[in-house]
């Protein structure tokens, strides 16, 4: 299976194994994005269920004390807000990632496709004579279609996944 998804990179352009990288990063920022999220919650949660942890030394009541509110209640809100305002931003980033995950995707099946068709045009009059048309256009539509959509797409977003998995763990 590793060797297939070798030769699978190796048929990726320049230009695509570039993009991969760098949509790799993105990759990476969305998982922080989202670990963020995730954790930003929890403090909340817990000054939600005990709006006395202000009073404590720690973080929080560093933070209410820059804050300048002289509510507790208001300062809840406030804090709401920011988490609210975290998650939105991470679930746009998540969004966006997605999104270029897979129309990266459907640009290699695409261009993959290209590539067959021009290869296919590019043999001699004899190939196309023993060879049967439909059968051509099927492995160019279709082949290229589920290597796209049964390989490509889920890897990019196995990948994603995996990073925020190992962000999680650390």
């Amino acid at each position: 299976m590793l060797t297939d998804l070798k030769d699978l990179f190796n048929l990726l352009t320049l230009k695509q194994k570039r993009k991969l990288y760098l949509l790799q990063v993105l990759v990476i920022l969305m998982s922080g994005a989202e670990l963020i999220s995730v954790v930003s919650i929890a403090p909340f949660m817990a000054l939600v269920g005990d709006i006395s942890m202000l009073q404590q030394p720690g973080p929080l009541m560093d933070f209410y004390a820059m804050s300048g509110m002289e509510d507790a209640n208001s300062f809840l809100t406030f804090l709401a807000i920011i988490i609210i305002c975290i998650l939105c931003s991470s679930s746009i980033l998540s969004i966006y990632t997605i999104w270029k995950l897979s129309m990266y995707a459907a640009e290699v099946g695409a261009e993959l496709s290209s590539r067959l068709y021009s290869y296919y045009l590019s043999r001699t009059w004899l190939f196309h004579a023993q060879s049967n048309s439909t059968q051509l256009t099927n492995k160019i539509a279709q082949e290229c279609e589920r290597v796209t959509s049964g390989i490509i797409t889920p890897l990019m977003q196995m990948n994603a996944k995996i990073i925020l998995v190992l962000f999680m763990s650390i």
